[in-house]
C-alpha cells in the first residue's frame, strides 16, 4: 500500500512539473508568436491564424510595443541635429494584427469576412506610417516631401500619402523637439522583390532625406 502511495505521490508530482513547464512554454511563445523573418505578399492560413493571435493577444500593450517588429527605428533616426523620424512598415501581417487587436480592445472577434477583406486590400500594398519631430513650427509642410522605395535600379513612388502636421506645442521630453507630424505612404509593390532587401526614403525639398534600410529578414 504505501508504494502504491509513493508511486502516485510521484505520479502526481510528475504531473505538476509537466503541466509547470507547458506553462513557462506557453508563456514564452506569447513574446513570439510573429512570424520569424520574411515580409509576405500574401498569408497562408497558419500566418493569417498567428497574426491574429498576436493582435488580440497584446490588445492591452502600447502601440509602439505592439509594434516593435515593423519599426524601422534603429535603422534610420536622426538626420541634422533636430529632426528626429521613425517609420512603421504596414506589411499584411501587421495590417490583420492590428485590425485584430483593435476588435480585441471592442472585446470582439474579427468574422471570416472581415479578414478576407482585410487581406484582399494589402495585396500588393506597403504602408508606412512615419511620425517626424521638429523643433521650428513650419518644420514639415504637406507638399514639400516625397516617399520613394529603391531596390537596385528600381524606384517605387508612393501612390498616395497622407500627412498631418501637429503644429501645436508639447512639453520638451529631454532632447525631443517640440513639435512633431504624422505621414502614410502607400506604395504599389507588385514590382518588388519582397525576398531581397531594399530601402523606403523621404525625401524633403530642403533638408537631409531620411533613409530607412528594410532587411526583409528582420520584419514580418
Amino acid at each position: 500500500m504505501a508504494i502504491k502511495t509513493k508511486r502516485l505521490a510521484i505520479g502526481i508530482l510528475i504531473g505538476v512539473i509537466l503541466t509547470t513547464s507547458l506553462v513557462y512554454v506557453a508563456a514564452a511563445g506569447f513574446e513570439s508568436q510573429a512570424p520569424a523573418c520574411g515580409i509576405h505578399r500574401s498569408l497562408s492560413w497558419e500566418l493569417t491564424d498567428s497574426a491574429v493571435n498576436y493582435g488580440r493577444n497584446n490588445k492591452i500593450t502600447s502601440y509602439l510595443t505592439f509594434a516593435k517588429g515593423w519599426n524601422t527605428a534603429e535603422n534610420g533616426g536622426m538626420a541634422g541635429s533636430n529632426d528626429r523620424v521613425y517609420a512603421i512598415c504596414k506589411t499584411p501581417y501587421f495590417v490583420l494584427a492590428d485590425a485584430a487587436r483593435t476588435a480585441a480592445r471592442e472585446e470582439r472577434e474579427l468574422s471570416q469576412g472581415e479578414i478576407t477583406a482585410i487581406l484582399d486590400g494589402c495585396k500588393n500594398r506597403l504602408v508606412f506610417m512615419a511620425k517626424f519631430y521638429g523643433d521650428e513650427i513650419n518644420f514639415f509642410g504637406k507638399d514639400n516631401i516625397k516617399a520613394v522605395i529603391k531596390q537596385g535600379d528600381k524606384s517605387i513612388y508612393a501612390s498616395s500619402s497622407f500627412i498631418t502636421v501637429f503644429n501645436k506645442d508639447v512639453t520638451r521630453l529631454g532632447y525631443m523637439p517640440v513639435y512633431n507630424a504624422g505621414g502614410s505612404f502607400e506604395f504599389d509593390t507588385s514590382g518588388l522583390d519582397y525576398t531581397q532587401n531594399f530601402d523606403f526614403y523621404l525625401i524633403p525639398i530642403e533638408g537631409p532625406k531620411f533613409h530607412f534600410p528594410i532587411y526583409v529578414t528582420r520584419i514580418h
